[in-house]
């Protein structure tokens, strides 16, 4: 029995906060079933590594000739002058 004097508090009852931890949690629940589900379609085997031969120092590597890139091109039209506003 409480002591005398003592005032007596009933506890809390479940509130929306409780009902949206219980939503998350299935959520979570349901989302780590689906992962696992598309995990289980990839195959076990670990890929091979492919063999890359990189260039001793000094060595240009191979294909190495004109520069790759969307450049300008010198003395063509417009190169050099800002694009107008729009």
């Amino acid at each position: 029995m409480a002591a005398r004097g003592a005032t007596v508090v009933a506890k809390p009852g479940s509130d929306a906060y409780v009902g949206l931890l219980a939503v998350s949690l299935v959520a979570m629940i349901v989302g780590c079933a689906l992962l696992g589900l598309d995990l289980s379609q990839y195959p076990d085997k670990v890929p091979s590594v492919p063999q890359v031969s990189v260039p001793q120092k000094g060595q240009a590597p191979a294909g190495a000739g004109a520069p790759v890139g969307g450049g300008a091109v010198p003395g063509a039209p417009g190169a050099g002058q800002p694009m107008p506003p729009m």
